[in-house]
């Protein structure tokens, strides 16, 4: 096992043929460099320091056997496409130090179940949760304002989301394909596409 830190920056992670599957980042590490776990394929487990503050793009896509990782308080930025493809990730929690996380951050995790956001968060980017298959339980920050195009599409085991009053924007196909939402509390004063909901063969929407 060996791992490229720079000045804080973690990198690369070298794989070894003789990997645990279970990874430690050591203290100092201020921040996970682009790419930097992507293709891990033995991967299970990373424990990440708590001296952490940013997770750049692609960091962890395409790890296909990652099931836990903890995110600590600390972290502010997660770059897009960190978890694309994490196929056997079942469930994350985002701190509340995060203030952005980017889009496509969690698309084809096809096992994912539950997830939770950050309070502080505003926006669902694009692709965010996309064909999330298994997705049931998420929270819906009480400050989010947008839901970007495609965030939720896919996601066929959600079944009821409460939208909070601060919710603008609901962009093209946010919730496309969700075939199993039963109910949708959403804002009078937002802007809903007219494709946000389509294929949504059994849902309710209820405007407040």
């Amino acid at each position: 096992m060996g791992m490229k830190i720079e000045n804080g920056v973690l990198i690369r992670y070298k794989k070894s043929l003789f990997d645990s599957g279970v990874v430690q980042v050591p203290d100092g590490v201020t921040k996970i460099g682009f790419e930097a776990f992507s293709g891990c394929k033995n991967l299970k487990e990373i424990i990440l320091p708590e001296t952490l503050t940013e997770i750049d793009s692609r960091a962890f896509s395409h790890c296909e056997n990652l099931t836990k990782i903890n995110i600590p308080d600390g972290v502010t930025d997660i770059g897009f496409e960190v978890f694309e493809y994490c196929k056997n990730l079942t469930e994350t929690v985002i701190p509340d130090s995060v203030l952005i996380a980017d889009f496509a951050c969690f698309s084809y995790c096809s096992n994912l179940i539950s997830v939770r956001l950050p309070s502080a968060l505003a926006e669902i980017w694009m692709d965010t949760f996309l064909e999330c298959r298994n997705l049931k339980n998420i929270n819906i920050p009480q400050n989010l304002e947008e839901i970007s195009e495609s965030a939720f599409q896919g996601c066929e085991s959600l079944e009821y989301i409460d939208l909070p009053e601060s919710v603008s924007v609901i962009g093209d196909c946010a919730f496309f394909g969700c075939k199993g939402l039963k109910k949708i509390r959403v804002p009078k004063k937002a802007e809903v596409s007219e494709n946000a909901f389509d294929d949504c063969e059994n849902v309710g929407i209820e405007y407040f």
